[in-house]
C-alpha cells in the first residue's frame, strides 16, 4: 500500500511547528505502523523536494526504515505528459500526482489541494461523450480512484483504504 504525498502538505508532515502538523499525524502512524510506503519520482516531484529540504530530509529517514518507494522518474515524466496533453486547467497543476498514482496504484493522497482533488475526479471519470478514463487512455489497466486525505478529518480514509478489501502493494509498470 502506497500514499502520495503533495508539496503542499510536505511541512504538515516533517515540521511540528507547523499548524497542521498533527493532522497528519495518523499517516505518519499509519506509514509508520503498517505496510504503507510514500511513493514518489519523476522530474516535477523532484522540483519540489528541491525546494523543501527538510521533507527530503524526511524521505531519507523514511528510507533507511523501508518506507519508500521511488519511481523511474522517466515513466512518471512520460505518463506526466501525456495526462498534460488531455487534462488542461486554470486549477490542474498536480500532472505529476496523478501520474504517480496511475503508476503505483496509489490508493491514498495526501493533499489540500482543491485542483488536484479536481483533476483526479476528471482522469477517474467518464462522460457520455465518449471520453474515457486517463488510465484507459495510456492502457494501464483499470484502477480504483484514489482517496484524498486532507487532514484529521480524514482519518476515516486511512481506516477504509487498509480495510482487506482495499489493501495493496504498489504495483510498478
Amino acid at each position: 500500500m502506497c500514499t502520495v504525498i503533495d508539496a503542499d502538505t510536505f511541512s504538515y508532515f516533517c515540521n511540528p511547528d507547523s499548524a497542521r502538523y498533527s493532522d497528519f499525524q495518523p499517516v505518519r502512524d499509519w506509514i509508520e505502523n503498517s505496510s504503507c510506503k510514500i511513493v514518489y519520482g519523476g522530474t516535477d516531484y523532484g522540483n519540489h523536494l528541491k525546494n523543501h529540504q527538510r521533507f527530503l530530509r524526511h524521505l531519507t529517514e523514511q528510507e533507511h526504515k523501508g518506507k519508500i518507494e521511488r519511481l523511474n522518474n522517466y515513466e512518471v515524466d512520460r505518463v506526466t505528459d501525456a495526462i498534460k496533453a488531455n487534462y488542461t486547467r486554470a486549477d490542474f497543476d498536480d500532472h505529476h500526482i496523478v501520474a504517480i498514482v496511475l503508476i503505483s496504484r496509489c490508493k491514498v493522497v495526501c493533499s489540500l489541494d482543491s485542483g488536484l482533488k479536481n483533476l483526479i475526479d476528471e482522469c477517474y471519470s467518464y462522460s457520455s461523450s465518449g471520453r474515457t478514463t486517463i488510465n484507459r487512455q495510456l492502457r494501464i489497466g483499470s484502477l480504483r480512484k484514489p482517496s484524498i486525505y486532507s487532514g484529521g478529518g480524514s482519518a476515516s480514509t486511512l481506516r477504509r483504504r487498509t480495510s482487506s478489501d482495499n489493501c495493496g502493494p504498489c504495483y510498478h509498470t
